[in-house]
């Protein structure tokens, strides 16, 4: 009997989910080509990509980019995303276009892929609308429009398990090995995607429990090989630099030292008293609260988060064996959760993976429910479906509002960047700016920049706060004065307002000579009145 292969057919289903999708992928485009490359990691990353395609090297230390010969991390986090990035550049030159257009692209390809896979594991109409759901999830959203690591993940995650499940369903063992490789890219990418070794090793027990024989062995040590063989290379690679493949803290697990992981030559005399205001998404799940939480990542309840918890019981009624496998999956998604509850935008981004299953799940519902509705007329479950890419859109669409909107950043920012760019001779290519806005600065002024430092920032002995600067080799202050903080509570994400005035104090070693916005004395009248203050100081170091 031949095999039946996984195949793309032309029918009004796909032709809506492509209509739907591509409509969805250009008011995404709109936000990354209308928004600078700034939000967040988007710098870190796109300044990464950058220096590896006019390198030509995986760089040892990060502080080529971002950091000090004092403390620096190792490049030793998954490198695919930034490989991904710098193989376009080496093509077809370093091009904006590029970094916009790729997590758009990438989160289209999720969806038709979902479409695909769960189409052939459940039937069209469960395919159709858990693609529907996906797209327009809000987590899935806001890693749609930002450059990071997140969206690449959640695709080569989505490829793992549903083939996974293919495997499970048809038992064909070309579908398990596709699984592995997908999993070992998804982990090639981010860490959390190491949770799919796991997965696997838990399946392999729980075929053991079931057939009460070892017979499945060989099959899963070839899974094991294909898993381990994907990033033979980086790990041999991160052993040889830092003695450990990974520089990953696993919990409960010290196989590996972490000490060579990164420099670390500096004691810091001060510490902050944290690291910025805990409100929004800033602040933990719990402080949010799980309602809360669960209308930022999943929008619509009714829409997702209930189908869910209803598909999940459709399931349970029906014993599938499937279930199983999903249940094992969802254990982990409750893992990562839990150790990823600190930050609610964390846990966002760190369970994003489970968002295809979730959607499918939720799927599972809808579909029950069209066959309900076309029972009585058959145009009836038409009505669904609309309601459904209705409801989905408007899901969608607050969401993109809202990352359009909090990916903007101050003009005079990027003003205060290409001013650094112009004046090479005020701040050369080998400057080393201190900024809390580090990620940022080192792609948009294209200068290397250093984080905010306690020993540096808390300081007000003039002698010690030079003798730290020069030891780090921080050549230039880059103050925004809408990041001053006029009640000076020592945050790290934040300038106190003593420590810009104990600079504006000492002209001597702290030469001004870069400012745009309001005068600094005009700022300190908007912050009495509660308002902001925007502009840029730059400010070199003179020993």
């Amino acid at each position: 009997m031949p095999e039946k292969e996984i195949t793309l057919e032309i029918n009004p289903g796909l032709i809506l989910l492509l209509a739907f999708s591509l409509v969805v992928l250009i008011l995404n485009l709109q936000v990354t080509f209308g928004t600078p490359i700034n939000f967040g990691d988007e710098g870190f990353h796109s300044r990464l990509a950058q220096y590896m395609a006019e390198n030509r090297e995986f760089p040892i230390w990060l502080s080529v980019i971002e950091g000090t010969k004092l403390e620096s991390g190792g490049y030793t986090r998954p490198p695919l995303w930034n490989l991904v990035e710098a193989s376009f550049f080496l093509l077809l030159g370093f091009q904006e276009f590029i970094i916009r257009f790729l997590t758009p692209f990438i989160a289209f390809l999720t969806g038709l892929a979902t479409y695909i896979l769960v189409k052939r594991l459940f039937d069209q109409k469960i395919g159709l609308i858990s693609a529907i759901f996906l797209i327009t999830l809000p987590s899935l959203v806001t890693y749609s429009v930002l450059f990071y690591t997140d969206m690449l993940f959640t695709f080569y995650s989505a490829l793992f398990f549903f083939t996974f499940l293919l495997y499970t369903k048809e038992n064909r063992r070309k579908y398990l090995f596709l699984s592995a490789i997908f999993a070992a890219l998804a982990a090639f990418t981010k860490a959390p995607g190491y949770a799919y070794y796991l997965f696997f090793g838990l399946e392999f027990l729980y075929e053991i429990f079931k057939t009460k024989s070892f017979a499945t062995l060989k099959k899963y040590l070839l899974v094991l090989a294909i898993l381990l063989l994907v990033q033979a290379g980086f790990y041999v690679r991160n052993f040889y630099y830092y003695k450990n493949p990974t520089c990953y803290s696993i919990p409960y697990l010290k196989i590996f030292p972490m000490e060579s992981c990164g420099i670390d030559k500096w004691q810091d005399k001060y510490q902050f008293a944290g690291r910025t205001v805990e409100e929004a998404t800033e602040a933990s799940v719990y402080k949010m609260g799980i309602m809360g939480y669960l209308a930022f990542a999943y929008g619509s309840l009714p829409l997702v988060v209930l189908g869910f918890l209803i598909g999940l019981l459709l399931l349970s009624k029906e014993g599938s064996e499937m279930l199983k496998h999903i249940l094992l999956y969802l254990l982990l998604f409750l893992a990562v959760f839990y150790i990823s509850t600190g930050r609610a935008e964390d846990t966002a981004r760190h369970t994003l993976a489970w968002a295809p299953l979730i959607t499918t799940i939720a799927a599972i519902f809808f579909g029950k429910t069209y066959e309900i509705f076309s029972s009585y007329y058959k145009y009836l479950g038409l009505i669904v479906i609309i309601l459904i890419i209705l409801l989905a859109y408007q899901n969608f669409k607050v969401k993109l509002d809202t990352m359009a909107t909090v990916k903007q950043f101050s003009p005079t920012f990027f003003e205060a960047c290409n001013w650094v760019k112009a004046h090479p001779e005020e701040v050369p290519e080998d400057a080393i700016l201190m900024t809390i806005w580090a990620h940022r600065a080192i792609y948009n002024c294209q200068r290397i920049a250093a984080g905010n430092m306690p020993d540096i920032a808390l300081s007000r002995d003039l002698n010690y706060t030079l003798e730290v600067a020069k030891s780090h080799g921080i050549t230039h202050l880059f103050i925004q004065k809408f990041s001053i903080d006029p009640t000076n509570s020592h945050l790290a994400e934040r300038y106190d307002l003593e420590f810009v005035q104990f600079l504006e104090n000492n002209p001597q070693n702290f030469q001004k000579i870069y400012e745009n916005g309001p005068p600094l004395q005009d700022c300190q009248q908007y912050w009495q009145r509660g308002y902001s203050c925007d502009g840029n100081i730059i400010y070199k170091i003179v020993y």
